[in-house]
This record gives C-alpha cells, sequence and structure tokens, in this order.
C-alpha cells in the first residue's frame, strides 16, 4: 500500500523529512509504529512536513490546523497515494487538539476515496515513545521529549527509537496513552477498509 505520511520533522518522518533530492530510506516513527499495526507491506510514496502543508482554501472559515490537514489529505489523494498517516504534536495546545479532530473527520466526509489515518501525539510523539517503553501516563508530561532524554538516554538515536517500536507489542501499551491508541485504531481502521 503507497502511503504518503506528515508530521512536524525527521522524529516522525525519519529521511522523508528532507526535500525529495535528498532523502535516505531512514524510518521515522511514524512508519515504524504504521508498519507494527499493519498486516501487509507498506512503501511510503512521499511525504511532507507539517510546516510545508499548503492550506485547503476551500471553506475558508475553517482553523489553520483544520485546513492543514484538508489540504494535506488533497495532496496526498492528488499525489496517487492510497493511505495517508499523519501525526501532529499537541504541545499542551487544546484547541490545536479540536482543530486537527475536526480537519480529520472532515477529511473522512470530503476525500472518501483514500485511505486516513491521523491525529494529534499528545503532548509529543515522544510520549508515545514513552508509552512503549512503558511508562505510564506517557501523555500527561508537558515535555515529554525531554522525559525521554533523561529517563532513556539509550533511546537517544532515532535508530533506536524505531528499534523499539519494532519490538514492541502494540497491544500491551498502557490504556492510558489515549492519542496513541486513537491513532491505532484508526490506522487499522482505515487499512481494513473495504474498497
Amino acid at each position: 500500500m503507497k502511503l504518503f505520511l506528515a508530521g512536524e520533522g525527521p522524529t516522525e518522518l525519519g529521511g522523508f523529512a528532507d526535500p525529495a533530492p535528498y532523502r535516505s530510506a531512514e524510518r521515522g516513527l511514524l512508519i515504524a509504529f504504521a508498519e507494527r499495526v499493519a498486516t501487509s507491506e507498506l512503501s511510503v510514496h512521499d511525504a511532507t512536513l507539517w510546516k510545508n502543508i499548503r492550506k485547503y482554501k476551500v471553506g475558508g472559515h475553517r482553523n489553520a490546523e483544520e485546513r492543514n490537514v484538508l489540504g494535506l489529505v488533497l495532496r496526498a489523494e492528488e499525489s496517487g497515494a492510497e493511505l495517508v498517516v499523519f501525526s501532529r504534536d499537541r504541545d499542551g495546545d487544546l484547541e490545536r487538539e479540536v482543530a486537527v479532530e475536526s480537519g480529520y473527520a472532515s477529511a473522512l466526509n470530503s476525500f472518501p476515496k483514500i485511505r486516513i489515518a491521523g491525529g494529534t501525539a499528545n503532548e509529543a510523539i515522544e510520549a508515545w515513545l514513552l508509552a512503549v517503553l512503558g511508562e505510564k501516563a506517557s501523555e500527561s508530561h508537558r515535555r515529554p521529549k525531554t522525559v525521554l532524554a533523561v529517563r532513556y538516554p539509550e533511546v537517544a538515536q532515532l535508530s533506536e527509537q524505531v528499534r523499539v517500536i519494532d519490538d514492541c507489542d502494540i497491544g500491551a501499551i498502557d490504556a492510558d496513552a489515549a492519542s496513541l491508541h486513537r491513532w491505532v485504531d484508526r490506522l487499522r481502521t482505515a487499512l481494513n477498509r473495504k474498497e
């Protein structure tokens, strides 16, 4: 299945955070999580940094984050991708989470041909990694990246973080990692959708 990825940087996207001619095959956390959940082969078709998404113009009264989600899905569909996978750090901004969720719901209705899995990582994608490492209340940390660096220095490098995900049991992750479980559920739904 051809994947279109979107995230905030190299942590999410790996080598796909770089412009097209300079990309490497280094995997980021999003593809690692997606491959851990998927039962069939996934290949990255294209990717974009969140800051580079062209905002969707139709219905201009929407929040910028909502228009980003819609613009992302439009771009993914136009590129020929079959599945768009994204995450956006909440960073303590509850309005951002509401807007991203609204954009996700709107995208499901506006773009029925493409599969969509995404949402906010609360407070950041590093909280998801903390959950994989067995940390309770991983999404309650205001600065999960700092907590990860202090408590788990052995996974400082992206390649080590990807390895931790590759070796994890998604089903064993504590239920309090709500945004991660929501994202995984959405990915499973998208992957299992009948055409």
